[in-house]
């Protein structure tokens, strides 16, 4: 199948994705609607579907946030410094975007930040941490059984704020419905990091904030948005901070006296060869030819072509994989190579500003002004190489040419100390909060039409097959793997108890016994029993108690894996309870499991199973989740106790 016939194909379960999400919003049903939402926008950013942005989705969760979140006229604000809210999706150590949020924090004198994390599932980069502290801000784990949740409390920290920037993964919901309501609400940006991908929201903000003209004219033709509502805001970018000094650093890495360091930061799959070549096959060749050379590629493993390469060439192409502080490498480099085919901007700043002139491979291609550095700021320190021979034939110039080359990273790194004058670009982010205020005080401008053309489906199969190559592809089925915890899981709000039964008749027994006891806190629980082809007389248990709990009956044994599905079909609830007849509920258990279920990215919890045999199961977890089909992969919660084994199991002189 050609990729053009694959992203049709990926468009096709888009539409019916969106079918559905419409669907369920226009029956109210908010909850699942939002949770389907999240995973179309996850699914059409990994696996592109020819278009970048859904109408159709967008309109169904600006109409749930109109229901969840409706907001009245804002008030005059307390005094004080104003107070900006910086949403986030997840932030990590690597990445630009987590790196955008903290460096805008840091410039933002005067203002105190708020930073809200939807979906944070490791820890806060110290460097979020230290910004958000020096000036005064707090953070949020936003948290809830599901996005409206998460949308309602998202919502109070916006009532509380002047100002909203969104960092936001292209599949969030919660920002999009907690900012649904434009009454009384403060002005938003949305700060573009995603500009070459599918992203759900292109009618939240108030100004889109590109890094990238190109960017923001990708905005107005392919996302619909109103050229009155972009802007552009260059990567901020700080002045190196090296700590060793370069000889060292090069000893560390293995670089000899005299050799001229070729140095590469990118993630793996953007140097994979995609419509011709990839950085390897450009820059192999030209190590070979030039002995004097060693090529540096932080983000690739040592495995693969590139682990051949090392061998072929004596060990002159060295894969590092991912660094996580650059300044060791940054000190060694003396020429930066762009990625191919996929750029990266920010690592190209980053070592410019160390000093590098920055090389790239530039052939006319229809996805240039999307995956090529545009940076009119680098002026003469970025050469661009629109041939393989003319990519070779100017790094082999800076290679013979130490005084030229010297001369070229300090044009570069003065270009990148004029771009990081701090004063300049907070001029340009204050003039964007100016714009998002105007834009949300003037009346809505029509959206333009989306358009597409020959160009853009070959960009389109382009990037797939560049997220193929990444292995970010994805079916819809991983996407609602990934998105588990996207669905409505509160037992408080429903809870169904399924229970897998084979010849236990006192277990069953003691655990319906036990589930009395413990949920009566809990206003709907229902109870399904899978009798497992049992003898043993769990059959009449079940008649005595029908009526109040429903039955599957199994003619003969097929194991619990086997049951469950026929038990959840049965179930009704928001959350299920998935339990096998030898366990026992003790006091206790459910508020624990509860509180973790509420967590970013968990989907599924378990108790620590007192005297447990192995034989055991309880894992609380999401009913429309499992419905879904969503592996269940639970998280223990050792502050929750249930009892297994010979535990689960009276005294004598208890049962006497």
């Amino acid at each position: 199948m050609s990729a053009d016939a694959r992203v049709a194909a990926h468009r096709a379960a888009l539409a019916a994705l969106e079918e559905r999400v419409v669907r369920l919003a226009d029956g109210g049903d908010d909850a699942l609607a939002a949770a389907w939402a999240q995973i179309a926008g996850d699914h059409a950013w990994h696996s592109p579907t020819g278009v970048v942005a859904s109408p159709a989705i967008d309109g169904a969760l600006r109409a749930i946030g109109l229901r969840t979140c409706p907001r009245t006229a804002r008030g005059a604000r307390p005094g004080g410094p104003p107070r900006v809210l910086h949403v986030a999706t997840e932030v990590a150590g690597v990445g630009g975007h987590s790196r955008m949020a903290w460096r805008w924090i840091e410039r933002d004198t005067g203002r105190v930040p708020v930073v809200a994390l939807t979906r944070q599932r490791g820890p806060v980069p110290e460097g979020l941490r230290d910004a958000v502290r020096d000036r005064g801000g707090a953070l949020h784990d936003v948290e809830g059984h599901d996005a409206l949740a998460r949308a309602r409390a998202l919502a109070v920290l916006v009532d509380d704020c002047d100002l909203v920037v969104l960092h936001v993964h292209p599949f969030e919901v919660a920002a999009a419905i907690a900012l649904a309501d434009r009454t009384g609400r403060p002005p938003v940006l949305h700060v573009n990091h995603a500009d070459h991908c599918f992203w759900l929201g292109a009618d939240v903000p108030d100004l889109v904030v590109s890094p990238r003209a190109a960017a923001s004219r990708m905005a107005v033709a392919r996302r619909g948005v109103p050229a009155e509502r972009t802007a552009v805001l260059p990567v901020p970018v700080d002045p190196p901070v090296v700590a060793v000094d370069r000889d060292a650093a090069r000893a560390a890495l293995g670089v000899p006296p005299g050799a001229c360091a070729l140095l590469v930061v990118a993630s793996a799959y953007k140097l994979e060869r995609i419509d011709d070549v990839g950085l390897l096959d450009l820059v192999e060749p030209i190590v070979a030819a030039l002995p004097e050379t060693v090529l540096l590629a932080v983000g690739p493993d040592d495995a693969g072509d590139w682990a051949a390469a090392r061998e072929r060439s004596g060990g002159r192409v060295r894969a590092l994989g991912t660094v996580h502080d650059l300044s060791g490498v940054l000190a060694a480099g003396d020429v930066f190579l762009d990625g191919y085919p996929c750029s990266s901007l920010t690592a190209a700043l980053e070592a410019a500003a160390a000093g590098m002139c920055v090389v790239s491979h530039q052939p006319p291609r229809p996805q240039a002004a999307t995956y090529d550095i545009d940076e009119p700021a680098l002026g003469a320190a970025h050469v661009r190489a629109p041939t393989p021979e003319s990519y070779a034939a100017a790094i082999a110039r800076l290679v013979a040419d130490p005084a030229g080359r010297a001369r070229a990273g300090a044009a570069a790194a003065a270009a990148v100390a004029a771009m990081a004058d701090r004063g300049a670009w907070t001029a340009t982010r204050d003039a964007a909060y100016a714009r998002a205020a105007e834009v949300a005080a003037a009346p809505p401008v029509a959206a333009p039409p989306i358009t597409a053309t020959a160009d853009t489906a070959h960009e389109d199969a382009f990037l797939l097959r560049l997220h193929e190559a990444s292995g970010m592809a994805i079916p819809v089925e991983a996407a609602v793997a990934r998105g588990a915890d996207a669905f409505p899981r509160d037992p408080a709000a429903g809870l169904a108890i399924v229970i897998h039964a084979h010849d236990d008749r006192a277990g069953l027994e003691r655990l319906i016994a036990s589930a009395v006891a413990t949920c009566s806190e809990v206003e709907d629980v229902t109870a399904v029993v899978v009798d497992d082809g049992s003898r043993d007389g769990t059959a009449d248990l079940l008649a005595s108690l029908a009526g109040n709990i429903a039955v599957v009956t199994n003619p003969v044994p097929r194991g619990a894996a086997a049951a469950w599905p026929e038990g959840v079909a049965r179930a009704d609830g928001e959350a299920v309870l998935l339990v096998t007849s030898d366990v026992v509920l003790a006091p206790g258990w459910l508020a624990p499991l509860r509180a973790a279920l509420a967590r970013a990215g968990v989907s599924a919890v378990a108790p620590r199973i007192a005297g447990a045999t192995g034989r055991e199961t309880c894992v609380l977890t999401s009913l429309a989740a499992v419905r879904a089909g969503a592996a269940v992969t639970p998280v223990e919660v050792p502050e929750s106790v249930v009892l297994g084994g010979h535990a689960a199991i009276p005294p004598l002189e208890a049962v006497a």
